[in-house]
């Protein structure tokens, strides 16, 4: 990979959006609030949010985005009573493989990531049509890797 000559690519459209319009994909695991998500809180309170929160138009609900990565940063907005997230919004037309790949690829950059979690992930990718090369490629990992992580 040239990475000298690489840039960033943008994903989606920046914008503010009214926290009450945006819904915890079906598939997220529902966080308790416990002092972890205080700590977000008060970090987000003292330094303000680093990320903003990656959502797509929900098919079923107009008005209403699916959060894609973010659950956490979302409902410590909440606890902090905010009224708007700073949001990137990938485009309705893009296919659920690719929301799919952006949680999958954001939760492996996180430190420690729950490995029988990542794996689940990573075979639901395999089984929505990606090779293991371009799960691979995806996640900077190899392909040896991913094999093994998804035999968990």
């Amino acid at each position: 990979m040239n990475m000298k000559n690489s840039s960033p690519r943008i994903i989606g459209k920046h914008t503010n959006l009214v926290l009450d319009s945006l819904i915890p994909r079906k598939s997220n695991i529902k966080i308790k609030e416990d002092d972890h998500l205080r700590g977000l809180a008060t970090s987000i309170t003292e330094v303000g949010l680093i990320y903003p929160i990656i959502v797509k138009p929900d098919a079923e609900q107009e008005g209403f985005y699916r959060i894609i990565v973010g659950q956490r940063r979302w409902q410590a907005l909440k606890l902090l009573k905010m009224k708007f997230a700073p949001c990137i919004v990938i485009s309705a037309n893009e296919h659920d493989g690719k929301a799919q790949a952006i949680h999958v690829v954001e939760n492996h950059q996180r430190k420690n990531p729950d490995p029988f979690e990542e794996a689940g992930a990573l075979r639901g990718l395999l089984n929505n049509g990606l090779e293991l090369e371009a799960v691979a490629r995806l996640l900077g990992s190899s392909r040896a890797w991913v094999s093994r992580r998804v035999s968990f």
